[in-house]
């Protein structure tokens, strides 16, 4: 090797470690920063004081001193950072398993919000972060919170509910239109609610239920199956995820009905259903949905899915010859 590669490959090394000890130097200092914001505006003062023997001394710019609360996220991501890098963090892994753990098995949001009272700081602080992580699912529990003036967890209310927000955005809102949930078989959407303050509350979930942890990727078609022999709640196959009403007994987003085998009692609720639903993204698509029948059904019956359908098909069933 030259003398020329030789200087040549030094540099490089050299550059490598400082750049390597820069990165870890703003990481030490992002975490800290992240964690004397959290020190500075939670009001829940047995958890402060642990905090602080985390922050210690630290120097902190003006900047960062006039900065809001971080967000919950945030503040969980900065606190597992710190365990890896200093010893000061010994307390902070038993109340983060715990957290991993209750995350497994969720509590309800109602009982959560319910631990936000409670007399130990690692049971509080779990329940503020699993709220967190609930997101959407949460929201109509905290939202009283917020609007209640005597309220102690007025506060806390207000930023887990902004904590929910940013993470079900950046998370959910890039993909919202190919996602579905499993519960509901209803597209992710945008939901709009009013909260003190300036700006109203922006958060993703499921349009029915609202929850936001879970969710199928789904760019195929949605169809509602009525079928008495169908076991499933709904299956997959061939792209297209076909729902069973039967089992669900709730309108769900679909492209088309294919009714196989169901009693003409059980259709009537389900077209009652169609017919009264509000969904303002769902009910104008009836008119222009077509319905399969594949069952021989009543006079009254039929009138009625042609009333409720753009159009109904009549299909007899066909059986193979052995």
């Amino acid at each position: 090797m030259s003398f020329l590669s030789k200087l040549t490959a030094a540099a490089a090394r050299l550059f490598t470690t400082d750049d390597a000890v820069m990165v870890e130097h703003g990481r030490r200092r992002q975490v800290q920063e992240t964690l004397w914001r959290e020190w500075q505006h939670t009001d829940d003062l047995e958890y402060k004081q642990r905090l602080g023997r985390l922050v210690g001394q630290v120097q902190v710019s003006w900047e960062i001193q006039m900065s809001s609360r971080p967000l919950a996220m945030e503040v969980e991501d900065a606190l597992r950072q710190a365990c890896d890098l200093w010893p000061e963090a010994v307390l902070w892994p038993y109340p983060l398993r715990r957290l991993d753990e209750q995350r497994q098995q969720p509590a309800s949001a109602t009982e959560l919000i319910a631990l936000l009272d409670n007399p130990e700081w690692e049971i509080r602080f779990v329940a503020r972060h699993t709220l967190a992580w609930l997101g959407g699912e949460a929201v109509p529990s905290l939202l009283p919170q917020t609007n209640n003036n005597q309220s102690a967890l007025r506060s806390t209310a207000d930023w887990l509910l902004r904590s929910i927000e940013a993470d079900t955005t950046s998370r959910l809102w890039p993909q919202a239109a190919r996602l579905v949930c499993p519960r509901c078989l209803v597209r992710c959407h945008a939901h709009w609610v009013d909260i003190p303050g300036p700006m109203p509350l922006g958060y993703y979930g499921c349009r029915a239920c609202g929850q936001s942890r879970e969710f199928l990727e789904w760019t195929g078609h949605i169809v509602t199956v009525l079928d008495s022999a169908m076991t499933e709640s709904y299956v997959e196959q061939d792209n297209i995820i076909r729902g069973n009403w039967l089992k669900l007994r709730s309108l769900f987003d679909c492209n088309r009905v294919e009714i196989i085998q169901a009693s003409d009692e059980d259709i009537e609720r389900f077209a009652v259903q169609v017919g009264n639903d509000t969904d303002e993204l769902r009910q104008p698509r009836y008119a222009e949905m077509t319905c399969t029948v594949m069952c021989q059904l009543s006079e009254n019956t039929q009138r009625i899915l042609q009333h409720t359908f753009g159009e109904v098909r009549q299909v007899r069933e066909t059986t193979n010859e052995r």
